[in-house]
């Protein structure tokens, strides 16, 4: 004997196995069980637009035996509700008449991508390394411009190098426990709190030194930042090419920020403004990865609520 089922994926953000409904009273000893998107259960994310999908059949009692599947159909939506309201907003397949339940191919409407997340990353990492590259590499000459000894501006890049070790061990360490753009947004804004304190209107050595300590920290945790976020956004098929573009967002802003700093101390003979400038382009990069939410990062360890109910008796 054969049955018939209706099986329906949540795809947005990429989870699958969300709710299994019969379609004929046969079905009701048997279920479709072990639901998977490209092999995976629940994945929160997958890299490729037409992911195929399978399933298991498992008697549910001694009347399953010798039944089997003779046709099938799949819904898409882009929320639990649309699909326990019996709708595919995303793909309906319609009834199909066919025993297979492996590799079924995704036929609807193309998935979304990492975009929005990639160019937010892009731009984020950009300017943050312009503050931190600006600010890094003048640190000795914006602090002697306002009245710190050359000696004691020179050991201040001591403080920097043992900031940046702490800030790398202490990233890693909070990783495991706080959402990565959360963590990484407050990371960016130890540069700004690095910058706030060089504005101030007498800089001791006592300031230069916090001054170094917030700025080692941003410089430290960034790398680390972008490589792990890259990661949980857009998986490892493509993971390589991906962090490369990243990186060449970071590495043209340490490029350009020197060169900012240069260019503003030259016109106005002081740090001033490249303070200001780096103080508020390391409060708009937060921003940045602050908007970052849980769905633009798909592929992190966490799985996603799923639901199943049992095929039921018509």
């Amino acid at each position: 004997m054969k049955g018939i089922f209706r099986l329906s994926w949540k795809v947005l953000p990429l989870v699958a196995a969300v709710l299994i409904a019969p379609l004929q009273s046969q079905a009701s000893s048997i279920r479709p069980v072990d639901l998977r998107c490209e092999y995976l259960t629940n994945p929160l994310g997958i890299d490729v637009a037409r992911p195929r999908l399978s399933w298991v059949l498992e008697s549910a009692g001694p009347a399953g035996r010798g039944l089997k599947q003779s046709a099938y159909r799949v819904l898409a939506a882009s929320s639990k509700e649309i699909l326990r309201a019996g709708t595919g907003n995303l793909w309906d397949s319609g009834k199909v008449t066919s025993d297979q339940s492996t590799q079924v191919v995704y036929g609807g409407k193309l998935l979304g991508s990492g975009r929005r997340a990639f160019w937010k990353l892009f731009a984020a990492f950009f300017l943050i390394s312009i503050a931190i590259g600006g600010g890094s590499t003048s640190l000795p000459l914006i602090l002697t411009d306002r009245g710190v000894p050359a000696q004691q501006a020179s050991f201040v890049m001591t403080v920097v190098g043992l900031a940046m070790m702490f800030g790398r061990l202490s990233f890693g360490v909070l990783l495991d426990r706080i959402f990565a753009p959360h963590l990484t947004a407050l990371v960016f804004l130890a540069p700004t709190v690095a910058f706030s304190v060089l504005l101030l209107p007498n800089t001791t050595s006592i300031n230069a030194m916090i001054a170094a300590g917030f700025l080692g920290f941003g410089l430290g945790a960034e790398v680390d930042a972008l490589a792990y976020i890259a990661s949980r956004s857009f998986g490892l098929r493509h993971f390589g090419r991906i962090l490369g573009f990243l990186m060449v967002a970071f590495t043209l802003g340490l490029a350009f920020g020197p060169i900012l700093f240069g260019k503003i101390y030259d016109q106005f003979q002081t740090y001033q403004l490249a303070l200001w400038i780096a103080a508020g382009i390391s409060a708009v990069s937060s921003g940045l990865i602050m908007t970052l939410r849980r769905t633009d990062l798909p592929f992190t360890s966490e799985r996603a609520a799923t639901h199943v109910s049992d095929a039921n008796a018509a």
